[in-house]
């Protein structure tokens, strides 16, 4: 089941179990799937719980098509799926915010302890970490222990402006008050259900998202680094209360050491280090290579990655979504092809 076949079962869910007494959506328009004599059925016969399912999606279709041409107000349903975003201007955005926002600064000091650069690899750090915590736990344990987060607010975003489209389209073309009532019922009632089956769906679009924009940043920071670099001279220096010079050699070693084997170029020693203390006064380029590689390392390869899984994860999501079977509703709808029987309804309309 795709994401718009979804739509449609739920648009005509809800639509239906607001209208009980068929002033909408008649009684012949609200037949059963077919069954039983359709050579199809006979073809899947060994799996009735897709039959069923193809049966449903097939009748909310119909019904579908019927609604939106009698209630052009009901359209607006599928125009939330048509929301698209522009990532050619997300990844525009956060390169050029990199590129602007200068890590130096007009002096063109560079402080190796305190670096903006290793801010941004800091909360990378922080980023990984939680994405690692949420593969090991269980989804079960997190749901009970955090109900807010990132899902959480991504709900909220979406919802809103779930609301904010529903209601701008919902409202016009009615014919009278009950049947604007009626369909914007339907339609918040849809919303919700929407929302609630795409929860993963949208969350996991939402993370390659950042993980582009987070990829797009760096690497514009990066080049306005270099690109500012041709035009001002950089020194390097640091201070520090705590630390001394073998210290801090130390901690850039460790810091440095994958891009300092990509570069084949060691990190400067003890002494040369303690020549840095104070005021900046050597020239910082070596440390903007080795700033830029491990930037590199840590963060553009880790996020794209991460992002092209993401895009893996949202395309498998969009194409196997499930019928929410197990609700009275549908379960209504399948009990024929479950062996459960058949409700027949019998009126007496001549003599």
């Amino acid at each position: 089941m795709t994401l718009a076949q979804l739509a449609k079962v739920l648009l005509v869910q809800a639509c239906e179990e607001h209208d009980p007494d068929h002033k909408f959506i008649l009684r012949y328009e609200r037949e059963p799937p077919r069954h039983g004599n359709d050579p199809r059925d006979y073809a899947s016969a060994e799996d009735p719980a897709r039959t069923g399912e193809a049966r449903v999606i097939e009748r909310a279709e119909r019904i579908s098509e019927r609604l939106t041409q009698k209630h052009p107000a009901l359209t607006s349903a599928f125009a939330v799926l048509q929301i698209k975003t522009p990532l050619a201007l997300l990844i525009g955005c956060a390169v050029v915010g990199g590129f602007v926002a200068d890590p130096i600064g007009p002096a063109g000091h560079i402080n190796l302890l305190n670096f903006p650069l290793l801010t941004l690899l800091l909360w990378n750090a922080v980023a990984y970490s939680g994405l690692l915590y949420n593969t090991i736990l269980p989804r079960s344990s997190r749901d009970r222990s955090q109900p807010g987060g990132m899902p959480g607010l991504v709900e909220w975003l979406i919802s809103r402006d779930m609301k904010r489209r529903l209601n701008r389209f919902g409202s016009g073309r009615t014919q009278g008050p009950e049947e604007a009532q009626w369909i914007a019922t339907s339609l918040a009632s849809y919303a919700g259900r929407l929302l609630h089956n795409v929860r993963d769906l949208l969350i996991t679009h939402a993370r390659s998202l950042l993980h582009v924009a987070a990829a797009a940043l760096a690497i514009g920071v990066i080049a306005g680094l270099y690109l500012r670099g041709f035009s001002f001279l950089y020194k390097a220096g640091w201070e520090s209360t705590f630390m001394d010079a073998e210290g801090v050699h130390t901690f850039l070693s460790l810091l440095f050491t994958p891009a300092s084997w990509l570069l084949a170029t060691p990190v400067p020693d003890v002494e040369a280090i303690a020549a840095l203390r104070g005021t900046a006064k050597a020239n910082a380029a070596i440390w903007i290579h080795f700033w830029a590689v491990t930037t590199v390392l840590f963060i553009v390869v880790p996020r794209t990655v991460l992002a092209a899984a993401a895009w893996m994860r949202q395309a498998q999501l969009a194409e196997v979504m499930q019928l929410p079977s197990d609700e009275p509703y549908f379960r209504r709808l399948l009990n024929p092809y479950r062996g459960k029987g058949l409700h027949v309804e019998v009126l007496a309309y001549s003599h």
